[in-house]
């Protein structure tokens, strides 16, 4: 499951003409979309509360996908999907955010 909804996540950043270190939002009309992907590398014989951090992990990512709109000139609401995983925390559960 987890690794479903990684490839669906990167396959939307690739198919929406997603660059490396570029930012991109759609405007449909008066829908807008925005999206972001990040991807950690956690490594420390210290602090290993997060997740086995010792032998280095890339348990460490955060996703999400947000639409907006402007309901009137002082009025604009919208919705954001999360996700994240960081050691036990999250394992890329998608959530309302905001």
């Amino acid at each position: 499951m987890k690794k479903n909804i990684i490839l669906s996540v990167v396959c939307l950043f690739l198919v929406c003409n997603f660059r490396p270190y570029s930012c991109f939002a759609f405007d449909m009309d008066s829908i807008k979309i925005h999206g972001f992907l990040s991807q950690g590398y956690l490594k420390t014989d210290h602090n290993n509360f997060m997740a086995e951090t010792e032998d280095g992990t890339f348990q460490f990512n955060e996703f999400g996908l947000n639409f907006t709109t402007r309901l009137s000139d002082n009025l604009t609401t919208g919705i954001q999907f999360f996700g994240r995983d960081m050691g036990e925390v999250g394992n890329d559960e998608v959530k309302v955010d905001w």
